[in-house]
């Protein structure tokens, strides 16, 4: 019989035997094991793994409010009052990414509620509007951090992470509401429309685009392997309901919406890590192998192509407006007509290699173009004619695109700056 001082150890001792099975037992669960989606010819043959319910929603999925490159056509512009005339720094915040990872980070997803950006450290993080941290959450096992751009509704963060779950987390206090292992990776940037998430997936050796239920983070379907993994976000061409994404070996896919159906209608000759714009069933990509190509996608033909000097990493940025598009090149930012590729313009200044993008700001009578450039600046260029307006110094080198929110621009440093807001 146990006696005195023993009833404590053996009570501790009962107390610490429980806790290690629970913790075993949920890291063996196998909603969070590492889904090996190589070992299977298929991804639409693999039994469908289960999200974990951490929390009930308690409110409706919406609408999006924020998403990477501005909509589900990825079209990269966004509408403003004013162009920027100047840049003033209003606050900054101490640094965000380690470096532990040299993919182009996380953009900061901004809305009336705050401002939510993911670190490649594994942390991801909410602020007000004044700089002030609300809240942080940690993917403890996303050991090279989060690359992809959170999508905002008006109640739920929604984002992926390099350990291959997605995560759903309220925005009110970072609480989680549901995380599903997808597979090994996600560096895709998901793209939300009537209540589901689209969103690629990679493995060690491959790439696929799944679709899940926003509401729940359930699985609707996964679409079979692209052949490589998928570094682009996909793109909604809405009136056919085709998703378009494309992998690093160069091979663009068209998917259906509904039933996630696969074809590739584009082999380029090289890697793909930018991401497809649509305008008026066209998407426009660009390719390391110094092409950019419209493809036709209904007919899933190339309509025309167009080549430049170097290696292309940017999206395309698409005025469908005016039917201009815009890229950049290490050395140069260009406008070109969207309906046949011929030049309208070029400004030679150095860009970011990896965050040459350029955002497009429309106004009610004139547009501007916001871009990285010279490794530590940001550009302000006229988009009728590409004359510079602005150059400003940041703390340090943008590896991702900036956001622009109420008449302010949001960057998200390297590692040894964190996050900056200029106001103009």
């Amino acid at each position: 019989m146990i006696k005195g001082p023993q009833i404590k150890y053996f009570l501790a001792f009962f107390v610490l035997y429980c806790l290690v099975v629970f913790v075993m037992a949920f890291r063996h669960n196998p909603h969070f094991q590492t889904i090996n989606l190589d070992s299977w010819p298929t991804p639409v043959k693999m039994p469908y793994t289960h999200p974990v319910q951490f929390s009930k929603p308690g409110a409706p999925v919406t609408a999006p409010v924020f998403e990477y490159r501005g909509n589900n056509k990825r079209q990269g512009w966004v509408t403003v009052d004013r162009q920027p005339k100047s840049l003033t720094e209003v606050w900054k915040t101490e640094p965000l990414n380690i470096g532990v990872h040299k993919a182009m980070k996380s953009v900061p997803a901004v809305d009336a509620s705050g401002v939510y950006v993911g670190s490649d450290s594994g942390w991801f993080f909410k602020f007000d509007h004044q700089g002030k941290k609300v809240w942080s959450y940690f993917a403890s096992s996303a050991t090279k951090g989060f690359h992809a751009t959170a999508v905002l509704d008006e109640n739920f963060v929604y984002v992926g992470a390099y350990n291959g779950i997605m995560y759903c987390l309220r925005k009110e206090n970072g609480e989680l509401v549901w995380a599903h292992q997808l597979g090994g990776f996600i560096g895709s940037s998901a793209l939300l429309t009537k209540n589901f998430l689209y969103v690629g997936v990679e493995t060690e050796k491959d790439g696929f685009l799944a679709k899940l239920d926003a509401r729940n983070g359930e699985i609707v379907w996964r679409g079979t392997f692209t052949g490589a993994p998928v570094h682009s976000s996909p793109a909604l061409d809405e009136k056919s309901g085709t998703v378009v994404i494309a992998n690093i070996f160069g091979s663009v896919s068209a998917i259906e919406e509904e039933t996630g159906n696969y074809s590739m209608i584009l082999q380029t000759g090289d890697a793909i890590r930018s991401t497809a714009s649509i305008a008026n069933g066209v998407a426009f990509i660009t390719s390391y192998d110094h092409w950019i190509y419209a493809l036709d996608i209904t007919t899933k033909k190339v309509v025309w192509k167009k080549e430049y000097k170097e290696s292309l990493l940017s999206s395309v940025t698409i005025d469908q407006d005016s039917n201009i598009g815009y890229i950049a090149t290490t050395s140069s930012l260009f406008a070109f007509s969207l309906q046949d590729g011929h030049s309208l313009w070029q400004n030679d200044f150095p860009a970011n290699p990896t965050a040459g993008t350029p955002v497009l700001l429309k106004g009610k009578t004139d547009s501007s173009l916001l871009i990285a450039c010279g490794g530590d600046s940001l550009c302000v260029v006229n988009a009728k004619n590409g004359k510079s307006i602005v150059r400003k110094k940041m703390n340090g080198t943008l590896n991702s695109m900036p956001s622009v929110f109420d008449n302010k621009i949001y960057v998200s440093l390297q590692e040894k700056a964190g996050l900056q807001v200029f106001s103009y």
